[in-house]
């Protein structure tokens, strides 16, 4: 099985690497290693629906999917993002020229009159 830990398959490894790929000290950092063992979950996750839910590889596999869920985890908890509506708006109003964000507010009150739209339907 294939070591997603080792090597940085991940968008942010860029970053860090030298032209070839490699990381220039040999580490990767916390997020994108965290990023390589979510997509190994991912890969993991995708093979064990496809077993008998009775067969030793399942449970093995999901062993293996609960301590892969420990590692990412303990690098950084899934973010939960309660109550962003209450400010995201403050927060464009502070970044946004005063043109942009009467903009983006335009295409989301027309998103929101076409949700509507197609839920009343």
């Amino acid at each position: 099985m294939f070591d997603y830990g080792a090597r940085p398959v991940n968008r942010t490894a860029g970053i860090v690497t030298n032209q070839g790929g490699c990381a220039m000290d040999g580490a990767l950092t916390d997020e994108q290693i965290r990023e390589n063992l979510v997509t190994k979950w991912k890969y993991l996750n995708a093979e064990i629906v496809t077993l008998d839910k009775k067969s030793p590889k399942r449970k093995a596999l999901g062993k293996e999917l609960a301590e892969l869920q420990k590692k990412i985890s303990s690098i950084r908890p899934k973010r939960k993002c309660k109550d962003i509506k209450d400010h995201i708006l403050d927060v464009l109003r502070e970044e946004l020229s005063e043109f942009d964000f009467k903009r983006i507010i335009h295409k989301a009150s027309e998103r929101a009159d076409n949700h509507t739209k197609e839920r009343t339907k």
